[in-house]
């Protein structure tokens, strides 16, 4: 296939404050889309008008999204399978091209979609590596953020979802030495945070080394009270554990009527892990805080609020 050309070099800015300049679409189409590659988008509202498509779907190097913000977007359909619509999309398939580096999204605020529509937050793919998120804003009804690229940077954000709520507020399906910190991840109806590694060709590699840090994870696992774990992350398979987790000094805690827990951490097909220095006295319902299941032996699970029993299995 023939890729399509790259805009390069442009900036595209409004003049005044994030509402001040709107690009508001009269189709089933994102309002901006396409390859960019060292360009600039800032200070655009993305009023996508209930068409039922994304708010930006984008490819490319080198890019800065900032002070954006997308409303009205989402489809009709209340699907949870991947792909799908996303406020917004940064290296999709929908750009079949390889690179996708050093990209930045900055004090980005994508809207929860009106009822009745559905769709993932802010859609990461495989192709955008060595890139930040940070000081977002976002609701949706999936995943907040749905990560295959990294490294990534999330950081800094507000993860959440109003009137709806979302699935999760970080879906990984890959994102190796990717770095969850210093967010407020809220009201999930299952978890807060999960992984299940794709097994895909571009996600071979089983030295991950995530690191998820210093976040306040708050009221989760509506869906089925007690099922879930406010983390949960999945490795490849029994013979093919992943290697390398930091998990510390996060603050994990359900207070709201209805929302419930099961484990504070629950791990699977995983090695190599440091969980240190949480505090979880109101975030897990079981026995123990953590449960490693079908895990390596190389594990350490100390400094935690002094609830520091782990259920192996």
């Amino acid at each position: 296939a023939v890729l399509p050309e790259s805009v390069r070099h442009v900036i595209l800015q409004g003049t005044g404050g994030r509402y001040a300049c709107t690009l508001k679409v009269n189709g089933a189409f994102p309002a901006i889309s396409g390859l960019f590659d060292y360009c600039q988008i800032r200070n655009i509202n993305c009023d996508i008008d209930n068409q039922g498509a994304s708010g930006i779907d984008i490819g490319g190097t080198h890019q800065l999204l900032e002070h954006v913000t997308v409303q009205k977007w989402g489809n009709t359909t209340n699907a949870r399978t991947y792909p799908s619509v996303a406020g917004v999309k940064l290296g999709s398939d929908t750009y079949d091209t390889t690179t996708g580096y050093l990209n930045r999204i900055f004090d980005v605020h994508v809207d929860s979609p009106e009822s009745g529509r559905y769709g993932f937050g802010i859609d990461i793919g495989y192709r955008c590596t060595d890139s930040w998120l940070d000081r977002v804003n976002v609701g949706s009804t999936e995943a907040n953020i749905m990560c295959q690229g990294g490294p990534l940077r999330i950081s800094n954000s507000h993860l959440n979802g109003y009137p709806t709520r979302p699935r999760h507020n970080v879906l990984l399906q890959g994102g190796r030495r990717t770095f969850i910190f210093n967010n407020i991840l809220e009201s999930a109806r299952e978890e807060s945070i999960k992984h299940i590694a794709a097994d895909e060709a571009w996600n071979t590699d089983l030295d991950q080394q995530f690191h998820i840090r210093g976040n306040n994870i708050s009221n989760g696992g509506s869906d089925s009270p007690g099922t879930y774990a406010a983390i949960y992350l999945q490795g490849k398979n029994l013979s093919e554990k992943i290697r390398g987790v930091v998990i510390a000094d996060n603050q994990i805690a359900c207070e709201q009527v209805g929302d419930e827990w099961g484990y504070a951490v629950h791990l699977k097909w995983w090695d190599e892990i440091t969980i240190v220095g949480n505090n979880w006295y109101d975030g897990f319902t079981e026995a123990d805080p953590v449960e490693l299941e079908a895990c390596g032996t190389f594990y350490e699970v100390v400094g935690n609020g002094g609830r520091n029993t782990v259920t192996v299995i």
